[in-house]
């Protein structure tokens, strides 16, 4: 599991929207990014997938109704359609 321990007003490598925790899994789980997906519900979700080669889901639950100016890859109306559409573009 990765986490970011800091407060979000202290600047952090870990902190979203920078990929450095994505990059740590990459190492220690031999992660094929490119085949790889990011789901949020936050636009600084979106965009630490982007910024780590990753296709992005934005859930519509939590922030994702607000932040739905994003650009993610694509949309979801929660987790369950998200996983969905994950696999139905992976099988």
């Amino acid at each position: 599991s990765y986490y970011c321990p800091d407060h979000a007003e202290q600047t952090s490598a870990r902190r979203k929207p920078s990929p450095a925790m994505i990059f740590e899994a990459e190492k220690d789980h031999a992660l094929d990014l490119a085949r790889s997906f990011f789901i949020g519900d936050a636009a600084t979700d979106i965009q630490c997938g982007k910024a780590a080669g990753v296709r992005t889901i934005l859930v519509g639950t939590g922030y994702g109704a607000r932040d739905a100016h994003c650009e993610p890859d694509f949309k979801a109306a929660d987790v369950v359609e998200a996983v969905g559409r994950i696999l139905s573009l992976t099988e």
